[in-house]
């Protein structure tokens, strides 16, 4: 059964079978995950839950990672994402709490991330209607059971009870208007996974056949699932090595259109659009350029997956930052105005490309008639078009210079570098 193969693989997966690379790329994505996490601790959604009388770290740390929406994604072969940085949530809490070392830290990381993309590159969930979450109801258990050192069927039961009972729809991420749930969808699931780490490890046992039963995942959620042969074979570059960071704070899919609208600026006079025509792949349009709450959005979540918004502040402002989705923004009057000038449509071309590359042309037409236009395929943080590490820290010291000292961030970008040698995870939850 596939949950016994996933618990076995991760029961064998040793520190040694990581490459350096693969070493190195789980810190890169540790500090772009900090950043974000500590720039967002004073969230709203952050700060419900630290006032809960009871609450899980885990579940904070996930929040925190995700809520500005400037974290990590993975392009899954069946066309399924993921933002599996999601998983750092659950891996850190979970090693500050049985002190676990940093090169145990390390293993589950890449687990948690190998798991995830793995399972996004078997089936689609998506298509049917159900959230890519679901996956971290594999990938959870998994990596925050081997820190807590569970036997390879006790990973598996744990397994079949989170998988079993953590199921999400795309309703969080495709609504007419999206919430805070959004930043919350994966931590809860972490959250019930460890709950479900603990029952397994006492000797609980989940249902029987949770991915390829009658009613299992496969058939009830799934347009077509099918595992690799080649999954767990040693010497296979690891998931982590594909991912991509976001070089600016908006869903995945809107990326490479910041990138051509930033250079679109350049080269006109924002008093002088007429209209502006956003052409994207279909994973674009349908999940962020399509709806009319997208044209005038009411929230945070709404405005950062609205691309029209995002392509319109992008003109307006030659940036895309924190402040872009700010009420006073994005209900503002220079901003709304121009926005009804901006249309969205697919492009089979584009969608060609789709899941290697998230592309999107943007073409602006100015009063006099002159059309200006740009199309990217790989934006910066695409797997092809990496980021370098100095980007990665500027982009943490950016994101936390409000909230740490310099002596404090550099203290942090040391440590994560020599990751493998942490004891104390003090130093990095304190800042949370």
């Amino acid at each position: 059964m596939i949950a016994d193969q996933l618990a076995t693989y991760a029961y064998n997966l040793k520190y040694s079978d990581l490459s350096s690379k693969t070493i190195h790329n789980v810190k890169r994505h540790f500090l772009d995950a900090l950043g974000c996490a500590i720039a967002a601790r004073n969230a709203p959604p952050v700060k419900i839950i630290k006032a809960l009388k009871e609450h899980s770290l885990a579940f904070q740390y996930g929040t925190q990672i995700r809520y500005l929406d400037y974290d990590d994604w993975y392009a899954g072969k069946a066309q399924e994402p993921a933002h599996p940085n999601d998983n750092f949530g659950g891996t850190l809490a979970v090693a500050e709490a049985v002190k676990a070392s940093g090169k145990e830290f390390i293993l589950a990381s890449t687990l948690g991330y190998e798991i995830q993309c793995r399972l996004c590159d078997s089936g689609n969930l998506r298509k049917k209607g159900w959230d890519h979450v679901i996956y971290g109801a594999v990938s959870a258990p998994l990596a925050v059971g081997t820190l807590m050192k569970l036997k390879k069927e006790q990973l598996a039961q744990a397994v079949n009870l989170t998988l079993h009972t953590n199921i999400s729809s795309r309703q969080v991420r495709e609504a007419a208007e999206l919430s805070m749930w959004k930043a919350c969808a994966f931590s809860h699931v972490v959250k019930n996974a460890i709950f479900s780490v603990e029952l397994a490890k006492k000797g609980m046992e989940g249902p029987n056949e949770v991915f390829e039963g009658k009613w299992g995942i496969i058939h009830q959620l799934t347009s077509g699932f099918r595992l690799s042969k080649n999954f767990g074979k040693r010497k296979r570059p690891f998931a982590i090595d594909r991912c991509w960071m976001k070089k600016w704070p908006a869903e995945i899919h809107s990326q490479s259109a910041i990138q051509a609208a930033l250079e679109i600026r350049e080269k006109i006079s924002v008093k002088d659009i007429k209209k502006i025509e956003i052409e994207s792949h279909e994973a674009g349009y349908n999940i962020i350029g399509k709806g009319k709450e997208k044209w005038k959005p009411s929230t945070r979540e709404t405005a950062d997956h609205s691309l029209p918004y995002i392509v319109t502040a992008a003109l307006l402002d030659g940036k895309i930052d924190e402040s872009t989705f700010s009420e006073k923004k994005f209900r503002g009057k220079k901003y709304l105005s121009l926005l009804q000038k901006v249309t969205v449509k697919e492009n089979k071309q584009l969608t060609k490309h789709y899941p290697g590359a998230a592309a999107n042309l943007v073409r602006v037409i100015l009063k006099d008639g002159k059309k200006v236009e740009k199309k990217v395929l790989y934006p910066r943080g695409h797997e092809k078009n990496k980021m370098t590490d100095a980007e990665v820290e500027e982009k943490f010291l950016r994101l936390t210079k409000k909230y740490l000292t310099k002596s404090q961030q550099n203290k942090v970008i040391t440590a994560v570098w020599h990751l493998e040698k942490v004891k104390n995870w003090r130093i990095f939850t304190s800042f949370l």
